[in-house]
């Protein structure tokens, strides 16, 4: 979907239709929520945990200093 169509909707990872995936915020913990909104916050929590974070490069590979230390 482009971010101009209007019939633009949620879906889970097995492309089921979601109403709303913010109203889980009001539920005080994940178990007073009923059981398919529960599942439907566990995996998108554990989506959201696993994602990729990219290595952080401090240096440039193959850098050396080019010029020395003097006392």
């Amino acid at each position: 979907m482009f971010l101009g169509e209007k019939n633009q909707h949620l879906t889970t990872s097995q492309g089921s239709p979601v109403g709303d995936n913010q109203k889980f915020a009001n539920c005080r913990r994940i178990w007073s929520c009923p059981n398919p909104r529960r599942s439907f916050i566990r995996k998108k929590l554990a989506h959201f945990n696993r994602e990729r974070v990219p290595e952080r490069v401090v240096h440039a590979k193959g850098a050396r200093c080019s010029w020395r230390f003097s006392r």
